[in-house]
């Protein structure tokens, strides 16, 4: 009863799992990034910039190629506006700890995030090639930010921080998960000491990521898929049938070893394991997804012969942003 139990439990929880991985943000066109892009840089180094909400509103506008778009007065009730419109989810919060490690909740200062933004954006983003665009709202909405996660290559995925800073050029990267939190939480505790003394207020330090929607989403490569087991015990065998085959093994001790995904053949997957041999298993047994790990940049690099001056990686490149 209790090993029942427990595989039930797994089957919901891949089930969730898999309803999450669905509603995971589809990629921005190359296009309607560089529209905004140009925007940021341009307004923050050309020596008088717009303040950060009108930056916001403005670049969200050039994203959406939308210049009637209504925006409004905060960062936040602008993202309302993005929601009503389906160009937004609803935000992510995140929380900070304190010098002590409690949770802050603006009596005390904050230290470090609870959760890192830097992961969240990333996890978001399996399975999904492109560029991925967030509102974002820090300081308890004292500032507008687009953050924007260059997904292109799955192995080295960046971060671009926009806003109306000259010391950020509209378009600055954080090419590390140390990096982004390191700067959010830096800016978060000096934004609560510069407001304690100079105007007595402990304030709250939530910082909001909103999630944006494109209305004309990139398309997206064929991806090689994957496969994992998902229940506790598996069969492998050596043909798609029960019958007259016993298993290969009983997949007891490899809960966790990824197989590649050859072919399907009814019910059955025929997989490749780490060391190039061949097995079947029945899908009901098994968790089938793309490869997170994919990367069309490094497919196409490798069908080019080396040059020295790297233009086979710049096709490939160019090759996934068409």
């Amino acid at each position: 009863m209790t090993r029942m139990l427990s595989t039930l439990a797994a089957l919901i929880l891949f089930a969730g799992s898999a309803a999450y991985a669905q509603d995971q943000n589809q990629a921005f066109r190359v296009e309607d990034v560089e529209r905004a892009k140009t925007f940021w840089v341009d307004n923050a180094t050309g020596g008088n910039p717009i303040d950060c909400l009108l930056t916001l509103n403005k670049a969200l506008k050039l994203l959406y190629d939308d210049p009637d778009m209504q925006l409004s007065s905060t960062v936040d009730k602008s993202m309302a506006r993005l929601k009503a419109l389906g160009r937004a989810q609803d935000p992510i919060v995140f929380g900070f700890y304190d010098e002590e490690g409690r949770k802050t909740f603006g009596v005390t200062e904050p230290k470090t995030l609870r959760e890192s933004v830097w992961d969240t954006m990333v996890a978001r983003s399996e399975g999904v090639i492109g560029y991925a665009m967030y509102g974002f709202s820090p300081l308890d909405g004292n500032h507008s930010v687009v953050l924007t996660l260059d997904n292109t290559d799955p192995r080295d995925p960046k971060v671009y921080w926009s806003d109306q800073w000259s010391t950020k050029g509209g378009w600055k990267l954080y090419a590390t998960k140390e990096a982004l939190d390191g700067e959010i939480e830096r800016l978060t505790s000096s934004w609560w000491r510069s407001k304690l003394a100079s105007l007595k207020i402990k304030f709250r330090s939530d910082a909001k990521l909103y999630p944006l929607i494109p209305t004309n989403p990139a398309p997206q490569p064929e991806r090689p898929e994957i496969a994992t087991l998902r229940v506790p015990r598996w069969n492998l065998r050596t043909r798609p049938t029960t019958q007259g085959n016993r298993p290969v093994e009983l997949a007891q001790q490899n809960r966790h070893e990824t197989f590649k995904v050859l072919t399907k053949q009814g019910a059955w997957y025929q997989l490749e394991r780490a060391d190039g041999t061949q097995v079947w298993a029945h899908e009901r047994g098994l968790l089938v997804r793309p490869d997170p790990n994919w990367s069309p940049v490094a497919v196409e690099a490798a069908d080019e012969a080396p040059v020295e001056d790297n233009e086979g990686a710049a096709d490939a490149l160019r090759v996934v942003r068409q």
